[in-house]
């Protein structure tokens, strides 16, 4: 029997409809695990035959892949809508603490997620491909931003992709790992401090107390 078409939506009812596939898809791999869900439950989560889901994604495996994108939409949209007030240098150090903050909160909400499809990312090509695409994809947002407020004359995307490392680093710290040895606020304050001696020519802006 020749497999249905999958069909990209162009109307919104249909954009939504396949987004809360998604949404469905991610809730319940992060709740049980993407080998202990099925495309049964997603459908039924989502409110839509399953019918509905297989005209939209052609497998579970699928459905992941587009959850997955969603994931890296959530964690990194309230960081780019900040970077956006950045006018000089001297209020960089108070947007960095927010970006930070709204990094970490983003991963605390999203735990679930993030070691569920973490984990499948070290066994899954496809999942691994995703990742590194997405974070590809944010590295050139934040170069492009970042040029464009001249705040780095040299090396702009290698300072970018260690910043951006970095704050991963320190939201992993706080979130999962959680060393006793460690000050969360004097981290931070480390992190600030090393973020602004990356992405600018003068590093010596007054750091936040």
């Amino acid at each position: 029997m020749e497999k249905q078409k999958i069909r990209e939506p162009r109307q919104q009812r249909s954009i939504e409809k396949k987004q809360k596939i998604a949404e469905a898809g991610l809730e319940l791999i992060c709740q049980k695990g993407y080998y202990h869900t099925n495309t049964a439950e997603i459908a039924k989560l989502a409110g839509v035959s399953t019918g509905i889901v297989y005209s939209y994604f052609r497998d579970k495996k699928d459905i992941l892949l587009a959850a997955l994108q969603l994931y890296s939409d959530q964690i990194t949209s309230p960081m780019f809508e900040t970077l956006k007030e950045i006018k000089t240098i001297e209020n960089l150090p108070e947007l960095l603490s927010r970006i930070i903050d709204s990094f970490a909160d983003s991963h605390r909400e999203t735990k679930s997620a993030h070691e569920e499809l973490g984990g499948l990312a070290h066994t899954d090509p496809d999942v691994y491909a995703l990742f590194l695409d997405a974070e590809n994809k944010i590295t050139a947002q934040l170069t492009d931003i970042i040029t464009s407020l001249s705040l780095v004359s040299t090396n702009i995307q290698e300072k970018v992709h260690m910043s951006y490392h970095l704050v991963e680093d320190y939201c992993h710290e706080i979130t999962f790992h959680k060393h006793d040895y460690l000050n969360a606020q004097a981290l931070k304050q480390e992190l600030i401090r090393t973020l602004l001696f990356l992405l600018s020519d003068h590093p010596t802006a007054p750091l936040l107390r």
